[in-house]
């Protein structure tokens, strides 16, 4: 209920005090729910930079995502759809208090009004952000630290992420071509069902939830990533830590960063929903058959774009524009 009251008002738990005594010059604010209030930015927004890591500001669910495809309903003036549906957790009373926080007097709203300036981590984001709240909003994307490459097994692929119907794993397996090396790192509703129906007898590896940094020594390894996404995810974190280590990806057209991914050379498009088997191979086939080349560029695109220092000198250029 206490939760519930801080995203429906925006009071609840602020930095104000310290921020009082700090006096600083720059505020980065990354993620406020469900236990921060809002309302401090009415002082603070002119030196708050607010980088916007999903779509919570005008989405419950956060993800644009229901019932198997894309959905904008609530980027409309009501947000009854979202009661409605229960889009947060399934559940109608739970997503009252983010349906009404998402309104021009509840708790998130206040984020897209007060700070400076808005941060996206893609293009595609920063498009239906700055539909939604009238403003410009900059794209800078994550980063991640360099990494050792390392030898790519044969015909040996990963998926990582949540177990969840708009992660695109249901239809990623139904088309996976047998004899080919499927491993997958993570867990989520779905892993019992699918498990029991893929196993390694089909080319298909059950790793669960992995240790980070056991999963990072591994990453490399791979001959590529799959990401097969049926909504318009922005750009997992995991895709950046395979680029470090020159793995390429084979990436569904609905994430947003799949664009600029293949354009670089890095990533190869997949169909999804559903996943037609003879695309998929082909995907597959193309990674493999582009080779050592494909990893060089990994490598290239991810200290040009991807990098802590690439991440540094843009956010750096909209920190001095704060004054």
């Amino acid at each position: 209920m206490v939760a519930a009251t801080r995203v429906a008002t925006g009071y609840g738990a602020s930095p104000a005090q310290e921020l009082a005594a700090l006096q600083p010059d720059v505020v980065h604010l990354h993620n406020t729910f469900p236990n921060f209030g809002t309302r401090w930015l009415e002082r603070w927004g002119m030196k708050t930079v607010a980088t916007l890591h999903n779509y919570r500001t005008v989405c419950s669910a956060g993800t644009l995502f229901r019932d198997g495809q894309e959905c904008f309903e609530c980027l409309g003036p009501s947000k009854l759809p979202a009661i409605r549906y229960g889009c947060y957790r399934g559940s109608r009373s739970q997503t009252l208090p983010l349906a009404i926080g998402a309104t021009r007097v509840g708790g998130f709203r206040p984020i897209l009004r007060h700070p400076k300036t808005l941060v996206a981590l893609n293009d595609q984001m920063a498009e239906i952000i700055a539909s939604y709240s009238g403003r410009p909003v900059t794209v800078i994307p994550n980063f991640v630290s360099d990494a050792d490459a390392s030898t790519a097994h044969s015909d040996s692929w990963a998926f990582v992420g949540r177990l969840t119907e708009e992660k695109g794993l249901v239809d990623l397996l139904a088309n996976w071509p047998p004899g080919r090396q499927l491993h997958i790192y993570g867990d989520g509703p779905l892993r019992p069902l699918l498990q029991s129906q893929h196993s390694a007898e089909t080319g298909v590896h059950w790793h669960g939830l992995a240790n980070r940094v056991d999963l990072l020594k591994t990453l490399g390894r791979f001959t590529g990533l799959i990401v097969p996404s049926l909504w318009s995810e922005g750009l997992p974190t995991v895709i950046l830590e395979s680029l470090a280590r020159s793995v390429p990806i084979v990436i569904s057209t609905r994430v947003a960063a799949a664009p600029a991914l293949i354009a670089a050379g890095v990533a190869v498009p997949m169909s999804v929903g559903p996943i037609a088997r003879d695309g998929l191979i082909d995907a597959l086939n193309q990674v493999q058959g582009r080779g050592d080349q494909m990893r060089r560029q990994c490598r290239v695109y991810h200290r040009n774009t991807f990098s802590s220092q690439a991440w540094l000198d843009a956010i750096t250029a909209v920190y001095d524009k704060l004054g």
